[in-house]
């Protein structure tokens, strides 16, 4: 990432020298001799500044005063104050006015350029907007319709694409959310022949509309049954069946589904005639579906038959580095469907990452979904999270609980060092990239109800 400097000083040798400065490692420099310049460069459209760097000691007004009319127009920008003037009157003006640091022109080109650095780092992890992932893996789960970036989903993409060649049947184990309808279409290739999916638990233990679901039924053969119905599995044709949680069949749909696989022919609800049948099945069961069969629940000999190959879908919370392919993709989409622009910050996908996405990738797509629905303006940060991605009160009520959340307690433990360090919760507020308007509601999160000693309410 190349970072976007703007060098406001009235001193004219002096901007050329530090302009070529710091062009030399690498920066781009745009430059301003005085107040109203430096005003009419951060008002421009499109005016991306990782850093403003402001003389004091200008003619008309000093560094503080221009500081002060750059952050009420570009509040998320940086802007330091360099000057030979350390006096306390000007540190004073320069910290009420919002910079978040003040540069002795007397220090040492080294330190100088640490300074900078540091903050156009912090510039990088809190503007910087989550983009397509370009790895190999990532490449290779897109090449099949797919999203990710982890090693996991690449195993899974790599036995999808052995599989395709087979016409077995097979078994996708995962959560509720993994995504395991979109694992068997991409299973299916062939445009030429029929998909269909079907939900064994949305018929609510109706046996009669399950069975006539698949396997078709003669008029009259059940109440409700007003005129003869195909199949699925004989309507699909030499195509594929995706069944998805397959282990809410009845007893008598298993075994009806077990004669499909074995003698491939099946029987209508009704009727006594036997339609041959050619179709692929895919089916989907959550973690435990072994167990069903040790209990007599499910029938061990359709689960043989069903598990001949396999694919095992690891949970979102065990892939994280999946999670940023995955906002970037729901985003996208929202934005293609909506016209707008929103965009994802790298920080905000950072809590996502520490979440244990209990509901998986759909939770993941739904959150997404409304984030780009509620906030208002094309960036979505951290300040835009709920709290349970962010952490909250409740943590600190439960100590076992702060103690395995590690991650949590690093977040509180960095934005109270801020607070300590810093002149006043405005300096405290932009050093973290949260907005004075929301900061007292984030440190209520993290359950921080008074900030320590060093950062004032001003």
């Amino acid at each position: 990432m190349r970072f976007r400097l703007l060098l406001v000083d009235d001193e004219a040798l002096y901007l050329k020298l530090m302009k070529e400065f710091l062009e030399k490692r690498g920066y781009e420099v745009e430059t301003a001799s005085s107040g109203e310049m430096a005003m009419e460069a951060v008002t421009r459209p499109k005016s991306e500044f990782a850093l403003v760097i402001l003389d004091y000691l200008m003619a008309g007004k000093n560094g503080a005063e221009v500081a002060q009319d750059i952050l009420k127009v570009r509040p998320e920008l940086f802007v330091v104050i360099n000057s030979t003037d350390q006096s306390r009157e000007a540190l004073k003006k320069s910290w009420s006015a919002g910079a978040v640091e003040f540069i002795d022109k007397a220090v040492a080109p080294d330190d100088y350029l640490k300074i900078v650095a540091s903050w156009c780092e912090k510039y990088r992890e809190l503007h910087e907007v989550v983009k397509v992932d370009s790895t190999a893996n990532a490449k290779a789960i897109r090449s099949i319709g797919l999203v990710g970036a982890s090693n996991s989903m690449a195993e899974v993409v790599r036995l999808i694409q052995r599989y395709r060649k087979s016409t077995k049947n097979v078994i996708v184990v995962g959560e509720s959310g993994t995504g395991k309808e979109r694992i068997a279409q991409a299973l299916h290739t062939r445009s030429d022949l029929m998909f269909r999916a079907i939900n064994c638990a949305s018929y609510n233990g109706d046996a009669n509309l399950m069975e006539a679901e698949l396997f078709g039924s003669e008029k009259g053969s059940f109440t409700g049954s007003t005129k003869t119905k195909t199949g699925i599995l004989e309507e699909v044709g030499r195509g594929t069946v995706f069944m998805d949680e397959i282990h809410t069949l009845s007893y008598r749909a298993q075994q009806k589904l077990l004669r499909a696989l074995q003698d491939k022919v099946i029987r209508p609800v009704g009727g006594n005639r036997e339609i041959p049948v050619h179709f692929r099945l895919v089916v989907a069961v959550k973690p435990g579906l072994e167990a069903m069969v040790k209990s007599g629940e499910f029938l061990p000999d359709l689960y043989y038959r069903l598990n001949v190959l396999r694919i095992v879908v690891p949970p979102l919370r065990e892939r994280p580095e999946d999670i940023g392919a995955l906002v970037k993709y729901f985003c996208d989409r929202y934005n293609k469907d909506t016209g707008e622009n929103k965009e994802f910050l790298a920080k905000a996908v950072f809590y996502f990452e520490r979440y244990s996405w209990p509901g998986n990738v759909r939770e993941l797509e739904n959150s997404v979904e409304r984030l780009c629905a509620t906030t208002i303006g094309k960036i979505i940060g951290p300040e835009q999270l709920d709290v349970k991605f962010l952490g909250g009160r409740e943590d600190f009520a439960f100590p076992e609980r702060k103690a395995t959340d590690r991650s949590f307690v690093l977040e509180r433990e960095k934005v109270m060092e801020v607070l300590r360090d810093s002149q006043s919760q405005r300096e405290a507020a932009r050093r973290l990239g949260i907005a004075r308007s929301t900061f007292h509601d984030y440190l209520k999160r993290l359950g921080i109800a008074k900030p320590d000693k060093g950062a004032s309410n001003e």
